[in-house]
């Protein structure tokens, strides 16, 4: 073993796995791994951000690193409630970096542009920018079950984010969660990506926020042994690698 049990918590999101937390349209986790804590997205409204994390008992100020997976109000809109509390490292797209970099600094954060793959701890790593029009990172965490892939929106497309990953890596993520950024998508569509996900090697999935209602529904259905439910409230915990 590790450094001790990997988590995740989702602390926004469109829909609510507690009654007492606010669902709101955004993303951000908290992912504690290799004895660090890391925010992964900051979600659309700050003040909602930080509520919705006291109420799930996590201080902000224990945060030692931000991961923005790109440059959309809805996941950088918490950035300047948070960065202050806890003067936290800033992984941004390089591509964003000016903007993003300019609010970090204004804030008492450090941003670091991110490009190409880059480790933040011992088993996190970032898989640097993809994507043509929109370059978004995502998040690769190692446990005992396999890599698990934390993406924002997939703007590049989810399945060519795992199967990037699978390059990457040797092997493609056991989990995958976040944004699939398929509201639009047919559910032929979906019934596709599903397939193509589970060839690649991907034993579970769990889509939310801009995955849309309609596709989250396709996933459950399409892949009844691999479908995870995400919200805000929602905590998965494995063991470190």
């Amino acid at each position: 073993m590790g450094n001790g049990p990997v988590t995740i918590t989702v602390v926004y999101d469109n829909r609510s796995q507690q009654k007492d937390l606010t669902p709101d349209w955004g993303f951000a986790c908290v992912v504690d791994a290799a004895g660090h804590r890391l925010l992964f997205d900051t979600g659309a409204k700050g003040e909602l951000l930080l509520a919705n994390m006291k109420m799930l008992g996590i201080d902000p100020t224990t945060v030692e690193a931000v991961v923005i997976s790109h440059n959309h109000w809805d996941h950088t809109g918490g950035l300047e409630s948070v960065l202050p509390l806890c003067s936290a490292r800033c992984y941004v797209p390089a591509s964003a970096a000016t903007e993003l970099g300019a609010r970090a600094k204004q804030t008492g954060g450090t941003s670091i542009p991110v490009t190409g793959r880059a480790a933040i701890w011992p088993g996190v790593w970032l898989t640097g920018e993809l994507g043509e029009a929109i370059r978004e990172q995502s998040l690769v965490v190692e446990t005992d079950s396999g890599l698990v892939l934390v993406t924002g929106c997939a703007h590049p497309g989810v399945v060519n984010i795992a199967r990037r990953v699978k390059e990457d890596f040797g092997r493609p993520p056991h989990l995958v969660l976040g944004g699939f950024h398929l509201g639009h998508a047919s559910p032929e569509e979906v019934k596709r990506i599903v397939g193509e996900l589970r060839t690649l090697g991907v034993a579970k999935a769990g889509p939310c926020h801009c995955t849309g209602d309609e596709a989250i529904g396709q996933f459950q259905q399409n892949w009844p042994d691999g479908f995870e439910q995400i919200g805000c409230g929602r905590v998965l915990k494995l063991e470190a690698k």
